[in-house]
């Protein structure tokens, strides 16, 4: 990486051109996050990719508790009840647990099915919200569900089973 800037850098100034800070800044990020591009890609191959997105997923986690519990200048006004926290909380653990599940089962079922059956989470949020929040669906919202509902089992009864 350092080469390659300064390879630019001399290719640049050797012709008379104008350095731009600006585009050497840019071009230094782009490289910089090409690597850890590459370097996720090989730890992806290394630890499989189920693994590998949990541990990225916690970190995630770990980083926005971190930004919640220590003052860092950073505003987070959740909820100040314990139903908040618990729901944050909750939030985050089951992020990572979608993720895991949904590259576990792009392995097993293949991506696109998986894919196309994660359409489904909505209609579980709506379900969910219902009795745990007190949510009415209107006509219309109801009607949306069984659209999504009926074009999933109609993929499923029409898809061809993986061997």
């Amino acid at each position: 990486m350092i080469l390659t800037l300064i390879g630019l850098f001399v290719l640049l100034a050797s012709k008379g051109q104008n350095l731009s800070l600006y585009g050497l800044a840019i071009a230094s990020r782009l490289l910089l996050l090409y690597r850890i591009q590459i370097t996720a890609l090989e730890i992806s191959y290394e630890v499989g990719a189920v693994t590998f997105n949990f541990f990225v997923s916690l970190l995630g986690l770990l980083i926005l508790l971190g930004t919640y519990l220590l003052p860092f200048g950073i505003d987070i006004s959740p909820s100040r009840s314990l139903v908040g926290h618990l729901s944050i909380l909750g939030n985050g653990v089951f992020y990572i647990v979608s993720w895991v599940i949904f590259f576990e089962s792009s392995r097993i079922i293949g991506a696109t099915r998986t894919a196309l059956l994660s359409c489904s989470e909505p209609l579980f949020a709506a379900i969910l919200a219902i009795p745990l929040l007190g949510q009415n669906l209107s006509t219309l919202e109801w009607l949306g569900f069984f659209i999504v509902l009926l074009s999933l089992i109609m993929f499923e009864k029409s898809s061809v089973p993986r061997n």
